[in-house]
């Protein structure tokens, strides 16, 4: 089995491989494969990163989602300066203690970067390991958490590169490994899983039952003048925290444009409904509708150029709601 060509793999520092496990978390590879070269050539090092500002953050993570993460990379890069001298931790105990760091991230890092005994699971590894013990059992609970948990450590305790058996276990799971036909017959490890030889690799690991998506509806207001767009700054928590964002108004179904206006006095009037479109979250489908409006000469926005958008920390979204806006 041969590993996947991956920017973070062609160099390997401690760095390195603390900003792609945390740009990977709940992110797909090939667009962490895009965002990453130029994200680290901004932030070669940790006090770098520590040193810039976070709307500069935000920017350049445009594209990955979950910015949340981008808000703790930044904080642990501050820690990583102030109390490791600018030095990546090595042990999975204290990279735990690092804003975004939670045991898999540690195991990931301390075993790549450094070299330690550290176990890792994620969704990849819990089926490579369900599959090699042929485990039909559910795998959420604290049963089935401890059981993963100390056979990734079995396997890596016993493994001469820490480092080279959790990258397997990740690689086998992405690649051959997969959740629906799986490639057993170029698997390496076929020969020793419990599944393959009871022919139950296709329901193991048990199906969970999907949790109902709430579907929300937000309202974008758009001014545009002379080529800027008002925007303003999200709140601190929730949807798109701390970026640049039009006025939005939440609510559980669509609302008739009197009572969008009773919810926000600071727009005059609304001229046009210009469209709308979804896109999702963990648990949530997000609806956006976008409004053309005028706003009222003392409402609070700053206005930046459609054309420059890209370059300021906006999300997806937003640049779908400047497009919808904007079209005659």
């Amino acid at each position: 089995m041969v590993l996947r060509d991956l920017p973070w793999r062609k160099r390997r520092t401690p760095w390195r491989v603390f900003v792609s496990e945390v740009m990977l978390q709940q992110t797909q590879v090939s667009r962490v494969a895009e965002k990453f070269p130029a994200f680290l050539r901004r932030f070669p090092t940790p006090k770098r990163l520590a040193s810039s500002c976070e709307q500069d953050v935000l920017s350049l993570w445009q594209g990955l989602g979950y910015y949340r993460r981008a808000k703790n990379l930044h904080a642990a890069a501050k820690i990583i300066t102030a109390r490791f001298g600018g030095r990546v931790p090595q042990t999975s105990h204290e990279l735990q203690s690092l804003p975004g760091i939670g045991r898999y991230s540690a195991g990931a890092i301390a075993s790549i970067a450094f070299g330690q005994a550290a176990p890792i699971v994620d969704g990849n590894v819990v089926r490579v390991l369900s599959r090699l013990a042929d485990w039909r059992e559910s795998t959420k609970g604290n049963i089935a958490n401890e059981w993963l948990w100390s056979t990734a450590e079995k396997f890596v305790c016993g493994a001469k590169s820490p480092a080279v058996l959790n990258e397997a276990l990740m690689e086998l799971g992405a690649t051959v490994c997969v959740p629906k036909n799986p490639r057993c017959m170029v698997c390496p490890v076929r020969v020793c899983c419990a599944a393959f030889k009871a022919n139950s690799q296709e329901f193991v690991p048990l199906k969970q039952t999907a949790v109902p998506r709430r579907t929300v509806v937000h309202h974008a207001f758009v001014e545009i003048r002379k080529g800027t767009m008002g925007v303003q700054t999200r709140p601190a928590k929730g949807l798109w925290a701390g970026m640049l964002s039009p006025p939005v108004f939440e609510s559980a179904t669509v609302c008739n444009a009197r009572k969008l206006l009773r919810e926000r006095p600071e727009i005059k009037r609304i001229e046009q409904f210009r469209g709308e479109f979804e896109f999702l979250t963990t648990h949530r489908t997000i609806r956006i509708r976008v409004y053309a409006v005028e706003f009222c000469s003392q409402a609070k926005l700053r206005w930046i150029e459609l054309e420059k958008l890209k370059k300021y920390a906006v999300s997806n979204a937003v640049l779908r709601i400047a497009d919808a806006a904007a079209k005659k």
